[in-house]
């Protein structure tokens, strides 16, 4: 039975729900008849959020409907992509404000959640992401900005970072943090987000457009950080500017990589 893996059904799921309130109540209760019932011009704002999964930004959106003094919802939900004209300044909006709407009784926050994502969800970190990390702070990495594209192959974009002052880090999957391993010069820079570290090394000057490679990576729940395995043979194999990088993963300078993410 679907219990057994976690998902409650359908029933439980309905009987949890919980019904729209204040919309049309009070000038559908004032109503004298059927002739002066409301006309269904107010809908909830669409709500943005980022999806547990993907990591993406998506929009959740509504119409209502009324028959005689009974209102419902029918609510769809999109990628902000896939959005346009007053959406898009909705997302810009919320995303600017910090959202505010995740309480709501209807939309994608309403659903059943995976076991798995809330418990992912929940490990997320809190950190500071109001200001974008200094020249200063990034020390060889400075002079290239805070923004950086991230591409699993190498080519193609399918992510971002953005190191923020105090050791925050933001990203296409979610929040971290970021450090420098200053044992060599660049420094390699250490970023962690899903609890996975990644060491990522300069690339040196004129070999082409600036960028970076991954030179270690390493699974944060079974594997010590680099950061706390200094002599090891990993360790210092990452300092070794010969080290081959160990995957295809590369980024590269990207300013406003994660606001665009959101046009």
């Amino acid at each position: 039975p679907v219990a057994s893996l976690g998902f409650p059904g359908l029933a439980v799921l309905l009987k949890r729900c919980k019904p729209l309130q204040g919309l049309y109540d009070d000038a559908i209760g004032a109503a004298s008849d059927e002739k002066s019932l409301p006309v269904l011009t107010e809908v909830p704002r669409p709500i943005v959020q980022r999806c547990n999964h993907c990591k993406e930004m998506d929009i959740s959106k509504c119409t209502a409907f009324r028959r005689g003094r009974r209102v419902s919802l029918s609510w769809c939900l999109e990628t902000c992509e896939a959005s346009r004209g007053s959406d898009v300044e909705a997302v810009s909006a919320q995303s600017s404000s910090g959202g505010g709407q995740a309480a709501a009784s209807w939309g994608r926050g309403a659903l059943w959640v995976p076991t798995s994502l809330q418990t992912e969800a929940s490990n997320q970190e809190e950190v500071d992401l109001s200001q974008d990390a200094t020249a200063e702070d990034l020390r060889g990495w400075g002079t290239e900005g805070a923004e950086w594209a991230w591409a699993h192959d190498g080519v193609r974009q399918n992510g971002w970072l953005r190191m923020c002052s105090g050791g925050g880090l933001a990203s296409r999957w979610g929040t971290g943090r970021w450090h420098l391993l200053e044992a060599v010069s660049p420094p390699l820079l250490c970023v962690t987000f899903h609890d996975v570290e990644h060491v990522l090394r300069l690339d040196e000057p004129g070999r082409g457009p600036p960028g970076c490679e991954l030179v270690a990576k390493r699974r944060l729940s079974s594997e010590k950080s680099l950061l706390q395995d200094v002599g090891s043979p990993a360790y210092q194999s990452a300092l070794d500017p010969r080290t081959p990088p160990c995957c295809p993963t590369r980024g590269w300078p990207c300013p406003g990589a994660g606001r665009n993410s959101l046009a």
